[in-house]
């Protein structure tokens, strides 16, 4: 969760270099899980979406980054992050040419500025406007007090909490993407033991390709890995 502090202007700009992504091709597809169902059936809806805007709400490792730079591939719209937006002059960002924008972190743009002249571009031109978030943007506190009006006003889909289905899916998926074949029987063992959320995935699946050095992954691997993480925290 983000902390709630008011956003100063920055003194420093750079040019803004806006991203028309190009998904790698082999990079695995984020799968179509419980947790992303809302989401994907509403940026697959987008030409309805109120005032052509949206927010994507999610905790870090949800998928909010390989989402929304998908949905900028699909429809053509400029990509930028939050604390990039922010550091760009605002004659710049008024002035921008585009048909749609993502602002991925918006949450994280230090010049509140910014980001309402970004808004007010989109608004005047009727292009299409999305954002993402830790936490839902009425949370954001940021100023001017017009810019966390409109941000309270923002239509919000959330990335829902993992279940066990979609912990176990992104566990194996994630083992895959390092080229390691986990078993179920070893899958449900750590999904079972593990609480669940986005930074454990990565933080055992660490200690899996640490662990297991190449050899097969069985539940007494498995073991190992949830041992040498629970140290980890111990330590911590």
């Amino acid at each position: 969760m983000i902390s709630k502090h008011p956003r100063t202007e920055v003194s420093k700009t750079k040019q803004l270099v806006l991203d028309f992504p190009k998904l790698d091709e082999n990079l695995e597809p984020l799968l179509p899980t419980p947790a992303i169902e809302d989401v994907s059936t509403t940026l697959s809806r987008w030409e309805y979406w109120p005032e052509r805007q949206m927010c994507v709400v999610g905790e870090a490792g949800a998928g909010k980054t390989r989402i929304l730079r998908k949905w900028a591939e699909d429809t053509g719209a400029a990509y930028v992050t939050g604390l990039d937006l922010g550091r760009a002059d605002i004659d710049e960002v008024s002035n921008l040419s585009l048909k749609a924008l993502v602002v991925d972190n918006a949450d994280l743009c230090e010049n509140g500025a910014s980001l309402l002249a970004a808004m007010n571009l989109c608004k005047n031109r009727g292009a299409f406007l999305l954002f993402s978030g830790s936490t839902d943007p009425s949370s954001w506190n940021m100023s001017p007090l017009d810019l966390q009006s409109r941000l309270s006003a923002l239509p919000v889909v959330k990335i829902a909490s993992l279940d066990e289905k979609t912990f176990k899916i992104r566990l194996v998926s994630a083992c895959k993407s390092r080229f390691m074949k986990l078993p179920e029987a070893s899958a449900d063992y750590l999904t079972l033991r593990l609480g669940r959320s986005y930074t454990v995935i990565d933080q055992i699946v660490e200690k899996l390709e640490q662990v297991a050095d190449g050899k097969a992954l069985n539940k007494k691997t498995a073991g190992k890995a949830l041992k040498a993480l629970e140290q980890q925290f111990d330590t911590d």
